[in-house]
C-alpha cells in the first residue's frame, strides 16, 4: 500500500506583513453570495485583533427570480444589484466596511490598495472572459518582491468543483517562490497557470455553457455544490489571514464524497 506523505513534506505559505487587508469578491451569485457572509465574519474576526479589514463586492448582475432558490437572496431583493444587496446587508448587520461595485471587474479597481494592503481577490465567476481579467490582476505583483495580491478562485461543474490559489502570473517567476533564507513559500502559480483551460472560451452552446442559475433551473446542478465551494474558499481565507496554509489547490466530487488537495512544496510548485 502506498502512503501519501506529501502533506508531511509540505511547507506553509508566507504572505507579506500587513496591518490592513482588502477582500475583493468578484461574482456574487451561486458561490459568491455564500462566500460573502464568510468573508464578512472573517473581517469581523480580523478587526477584533486590531488590524483593519475592508471588502469590495463586485458584480454587474441583478437579482432575478431564478436566483432565489440557490443564492442568498430573498424575493424582496428582486431587481436590485447583487453586490449592493450583499454589501449593504452585511455592513449593516456586522458594522463592517464593505463597498459595492455594480460593474464587471477590471484591474483598475485594485487601484493603489496593493501598495498599502494585502489584497485577496476571491473569484466566483462562471466564464472564461471574467477569469481572464482576474488573471491579469496578478501582473501587478513585482517579480522577486512581496506579492501583495493573491487570486483565490472557486469553480464548479454540476456535482464537482475546485478551489485554486496563486499569486505568480508567469511560470518563469516561480523561481522566486522559495527564498533561500526562509523555510516558507512566498509564491504560488496562478490558477491560470495550473489550469490554462479556465481561460479558454466555451466551444459550444450546450448545457455546460449555461450559468449556474440556468443549470439549477434545469435540475442538472447539485443543490449543495455552491455551499461546498464556498466552504473550501472560507478555509483557504482563514489559512491565508491567520497562517498555516499548506495547500494551493483542492478538488472535490460530491457523488463519491472524495476530496484531494495539492500541498505547497518545491516538488509540486517547481515541477
Amino acid at each position: 500500500m502506498n502512503i501519501d506523505t506529501s502533506f508531511l513534506e509540505s511547507t506553509s505559505l508566507l504572505v507579506p506583513a500587513w496591518e490592513k487587508i482588502e477582500f475583493m469578491l468578484v461574482g456574487c451569485g451561486g458561490t459568491g453570495s455564500h462566500c460573502a457572509g464568510a468573508i464578512a465574519r472573517l473581517m469581523y474576526a480580523i478587526n477584533a485583533t486590531g488590524k483593519k479589514a475592508s471588502a469590495t463586492f463586485v458584480d454587474f448582475d441583478f437579482v432575478e427570480e431564478k436566483n432565489i432558490a440557490r443564492q442568498l437572496f430573498c424575493p424582496a431583493d428582486l431587481g436590485r444589484p447583487k453586490a449592493e444587496v450583499l454589501a449593504h446587508r452585511l455592513s449593516l448587520s456586522l458594522g463592517l466596511d464593505i463597498a459595492a461595485i455594480n460593474k464587471p471587474f477590471n484591474v483598475e479597481m485594485i487601484g493603489e490598495q496593493a501598495s498599502m494592503s494585502l489584497v485577496i481577490i476571491v473569484g466566483c465567476v462562471d466564464n472564461s472572459e471574467a477569469r481572464s481579467v482576474l488573471a491579469q490582476s496578478l501582473e501587478l505583483n513585482v517579480p522577486g518582491a512581496a506579492h501583495r495580491i493573491l487570486w483565490l478562485d472557486g469553480g464548479n461543474h454540476e456535482q464537482s468543483g475546485q478551489v485554486l490559489l496563486g499569486n505568480i502570473a508567469r511560470k518563469e517567476h516561480l523561481k522566486y517562490a522559495f527564498p533561500d533564507h526562509l523555510d516558507f513559500c512566498v509564491g504560488l502559480p496562478s490558477p491560470a497557470l495550473m489550469h490554462p483551460e479556465l481561460l479558454l472560451p466555451a466551444k459550444k452552446p450546450t448545457d455546460k455553457n449555461l450559468s449556474c442559475a440556468e443549470l439549477a433551473l434545469k435540475n442538472t446542478q447539485s443543490l449543495s455544490i455552491n455551499f461546498r465551494v464556498a466552504a473550501e474558499i472560507n478555509d483557504y481565507l482563514r489559512g491565508i489571514t491567520f497562517g498555516g496554509l499548506r495547500k494551493f489547490a483542492t478538488y472535490f466530487d460530491l457523488p463519491t464524497g472524495s476530496s484531494r488537495s495539492i500541498y505547497i512544496s518545491k516538488t509540486n510548485i517547481l515541477k
